[in-house]
């Protein structure tokens, strides 16, 4: 259980000017807080329910709205002439959102 960020932060040292850096900001839990037992996200979500906490759960309702809103996504999708560009996980992301961005004159912060 934790937090994993990838931070922009500024080199240190004056020499340095305003260069920045990428530098991660890891909240690993079971690290700081090694004296507390952490539970599982199943074994909280299984006694909140023995407990007859529904906060943790979803209606009926609310499930249908969210599969409603979904399928209105699709269908546009699916009427549309624009392509829903693919890529691997972990890389940059389509060719095509650069593409995107250099037509109105802008670039990726990193490749500025």
């Amino acid at each position: 259980e934790g937090i994993a960020l990838q931070t922009l932060t500024k080199e240190q040292g004056i020499d340095k000017g305003m260069r920045l850096r990428r530098d991660p900001l890891n909240l690993d839990f079971a690290q700081t807080q090694s004296n507390v037992r952490i539970p599982d996200a199943y074994e909280r979500l299984l006694l909140e329910a023995l407990k007859g906490n529904q906060s943790l759960f979803v209606r009926r309702d609310e499930v249908e709205a969210s599969w409603q809103w979904c399928d209105q996504m699709r269908a546009a999708w699916e009427n549309s002439d624009s392509a829903l560009h693919s890529y691997p996980s972990g890389s940059r992301g389509p060719q095509a959102a650069d593409n995107m961005i250099n037509a109105f004159g802008h670039c990726w912060y990193e490749h500025c």
